[in-house]
């Protein structure tokens, strides 16, 4: 529970000495009530997880980092049973709407962490994503060990081009991050998953990723600005 002291200045009531008085007594008469201090309590404002950026800090006023990891998780082992079950034409589909929404959780999360073993917990909820799919789905294990390597390998290269960028715009950091990452997971994932290098595959699951990316980071920052009350910039935050 949080305390605040708020300063009441002397001014509201009516004036202390409402009786008539003698001339040289009407200076106090007219004269400020006294300064009050007022004790508010109730619960701090809760965090924001998105750095120094305004508008994204508007929008994570409801969210906890329980929120994106568990969200982050979810996505992720969506995308694994969906490949094991429809097989490697339909990964283009989940890597733009699971992948690509994937790719932009890390960038919240990079911000909400701040560096603070930020590789070993995104790192543990990849691999906690692997698991989960592997008890739901038996089948998926070899998806998931390729979905553990690819996303470990690419988020680490992801999280060091986003911080490489911390000075540029929310938008610019994480969409030349995605770049990135989707690259390494768009190489590593099929060859592991499928048993070879499938080019085609490739090209369209990193076209994917990085246009579904950019779709999530696009609506995501226009839902802040929206909350905020804020024009739309270019290049906004």
């Amino acid at each position: 529970m949080s305390e605040a002291r708020v300063l009441q200045p002397g001014r509201g009531g009516e004036i202390r000495t409402p009786d008539p008085l003698l001339p040289k007594q009407m200076r106090y008469q007219t004269a400020l009530h006294p300064e009050k201090h007022e004790i508010i309590t109730g619960a701090p404002h809760p965090p924001t997880y998105f750095g120094d950026n305004s508008a994204l800090s508007c929008l994570a006023a409801p969210m906890t980092t329980l929120h994106l990891t568990a969200l982050y998780i979810a996505a992720l082992v969506a995308a694994n049973l969906l490949v094991a079950w429809l097989g490697p034409w339909f990964s283009p589909v989940n890597a733009f709407f699971l992948i690509g929404l994937d790719l932009s959780l890390r960038d919240k999360l990079h911000d909400a962490w701040q560096g603070k073993y930020l590789a070993l917990k995104v790192g543990g909820l990849v691999a906690a994503a692997g698991v989960i799919s592997f008890v739901l789905n038996p089948a998926t294990g070899k998806i998931a060990i390729a979905s553990i390597t690819a996303f470990i390998l690419a988020m680490s290269a992801d999280s060091l081009v986003y911080q490489l960028l911390r000075k540029r715009p929310w938008l610019q950091r994480s969409n030349g991050s995605n770049l990135v990452g989707a690259g390494v997971d768009s190489i590593i994932f099929p060859t592991i998953a499928f048993g070879g290098f499938m080019l085609p595959i490739v090209l369209m699951q990193f076209a994917a990723k990085v246009g579904g990316g950019a779709v999530w980071s696009l609506i995501l920052n226009r839902l802040a600005l929206t909350k905020a009350g804020l024009p739309r910039p270019s290049g906004s935050q």
